[in-house]
């Protein structure tokens, strides 16, 4: 079975067994109850890979840290997994903001609504949205309010503000 997937994911069986390790090192097994449970699970948690690994055009372990890093910040199923990657890689190409860098906005957000008692998969999407609004706005700006928007600590730094203020509110009795 793991040489089919390696064939299929065009890898070795040696590749896919320190992918299998890296997931069991960062939990993502720990809901399995039986050995049917972990490969399914590991067959879901592979295709995300390898559905990541294309989208992004990464290597399959730059991929799953990806797809770690999704999980942290609230994203479970494999269907939201890959859709968040291929949104992270749609605002690389509109903002120039790096999917890493998105990634750390999208901790950061997730962090935030936590503290409101939000999902962590709202801020994170609500924080790299706000990012890559800002990013994009930014080019088109007037040095004036590029100037202003430096001031005040760049875009990201501006963007995790009225992220923050937007959810404080939303959290609130008014919001």
């Amino acid at each position: 079975e793991m040489g089919k997937m390696a064939s299929d994911l065009g890898t070795s069986t040696d590749e896919i067994s320190a992918l299998a390790k890296s997931m069991d090192s960062m939990k993502m097994f720990q809901s399995t109850r039986s050995v049917q449970e972990f490969r399914a699970k590991f067959k879901e948690i592979m295709g995300a890979v390898k559905e990541v690994s294309k989208t992004l055009q990464t290597t399959l372990e730059e991929s799953l840290q990806v797809i770690g890093d999704l999980k942290q910040q609230g994203f479970h199923s494999a269907a939201d997994i890959t859709a968040q990657a291929a949104k992270m890689k749609a605002r690389e190409a509109t903002s120039g903001i790096s999917v890493q860098t998105q990634s750390q906005f999208g901790q950061h957000g997730a962090q935030m609504a936590r503290s409101q008692g939000m999902r962590g998969k709202f801020g994170s999407e609500f924080l790299q949205r706000n990012v890559t609004h800002l990013g994009t706005a930014y080019r088109d700006m007037s040095p004036d309010m590029q100037e202003r928007s430096e001031e005040m600590g760049g875009v990201e730094n501006v963007a995790a503000q009225m992220s923050a203020r937007q959810m404080r509110f939303l959290s609130s009795s008014r919001g």
